[in-house]
């Protein structure tokens, strides 16, 4: 065994290298053998899916039941993935060959209304950890109804005042 310093491998860069060991006997007879190892101190990168197909939770998606996350990343097959809601981990998964990952779990509860962050922490089979994160709303109040003024303009436009977004269904009689 041989003991190497840290200041021996520092300078190494990130890729494949090889490692020669070579040994003489006391009658001179020498020997040599090679092995090729990795240099890998890059963290893992990666995506992460959307909450909903428009990123906000309602009152009807915001219910206990099961939940999938699913990202990729270029780390390699096999890889660990902790998925977290809000820094509280939901679960465990693992990369697959083509480096996507995917995982349900179950809530048992509501998340409040407001900005909550799902994450994946992806952890690479030489250690590194690269963190990837999307923020998402919830938002289960329904909007107040506005006081309609019943006074039409010129124009034949009804006053009244709504947040933009908001789907507003007049019904005359």
């Amino acid at each position: 065994s041989v003991d190497v310093s840290p200041s021996m491998t520092s300078m190494l860069t990130d890729g494949n290298h090889t490692v020669t060991a070579s040994v003489s006997d006391l009658a001179g007879n020498p020997t040599t053998t090679n092995k090729i190892f990795a240099v890998d101190t890059v963290a893992p990168t990666g995506t992460i899916s959307d909450a909903t197909a428009d990123n906000i939770l309602n009152a009807a998606e915001n219910v206990p039941g099961d939940k999938t996350v699913t990202g990729t990343t270029d780390a390699e097959a096999g890889s660990m993935v902790v998925v977290k809601i809000d820094g509280n981990i939901k679960g465990t998964t693992t990369v697959n060959t083509d480096g996507t990952w995917s995982l349900t779990y179950t809530t048992t509860g509501s998340l409040s209304d407001g900005v909550h962050t799902r994450s994946a922490e992806i952890t690479d089979t030489a250690g590194n950890v690269g963190i990837v994160s999307k923020t998402f709303t919830v938002d289960t109040l329904a909007p107040a109804v506005a006081a309609i003024n019943p006074v039409v303009t010129g124009d034949n436009d009804v006053s009244s005042s709504y947040t933009s977004g908001d789907t507003i269904t007049l019904r005359f009689s």
